[in-house]
């Protein structure tokens, strides 16, 4: 099966058109056989109906400065990174430049993007018996579709039409699988 991605493209409308799809975006229509929505929370009016099956919560990732090594070691010795199933998600690894990396999600309101990102460190590191607060180096975030249930969905609400969303936290390689 061949398959054309056009990046930075951005999807009008979506509309049944005969035994296919069409999308109609800025540059012109597209026509496909089969379509896949992968926009997570960010679906728009696409297809009505399935901004319902979720809810969207904003979703924040920090980075510490890098630790010391020892640190590391003790933590995460075979270089692993940890996620629990808790409803509030505790997930935590190093990058390259020993920083741990770690995040949370929140209902946004006033105040919270510098609000939560601290809460979150004091989190991890009251979980992980850190000796004391590490510095907070980068903070980043974005919106995410979650399900009552938090976990990934595959939907097909009309043949032809599948939708992937919800990725929860709960495991970016399963949600990239499917």
């Amino acid at each position: 099966m061949q398959v054309d991605l056009d990046e930075g493209t951005p999807v009008t409308a979506l509309s049944q058109d005969g035994q296919g799809w069409r999308a109609v975006t800025p540059g012109g229509d597209i026509r496909a056989a089969k379509v896949l929505l992968a926009t997570n929370a960010h679906v728009g009016s696409l297809w009505p109906g399935l901004a319902r099956s979720f809810f969207p919560l904003r979703v924040f990732q920090i980075a510490t400065a890098p630790l010391p090594a020892e640190v590391r070691q003790r933590l995460l010795p075979g270089g692993q990174c940890v996620s629990d199933s808790r409803r509030n998600l505790l997930t935590f690894r190093f990058d390259a430049g020993n920083r741990l990396i770690t995040g949370g999600m929140h209902i946004f309101g006033p105040g919270a993007a510098t609000r939560v990102p601290r809460a979150i460190l004091a989190r991890m590191a009251k979980a992980l018996d850190l000796p004391a607060i590490p510095q907070l180096h980068y903070v980043w975030s974005g919106m995410a579709a979650v399900t009552p249930d938090f976990l990934p969905r595959v939907i097909e609400p009309v043949p032809g039409l599948l939708a992937a969303f919800a990725c929860n936290a709960r495991g970016i390689a399963l949600t990239t699988a499917l």
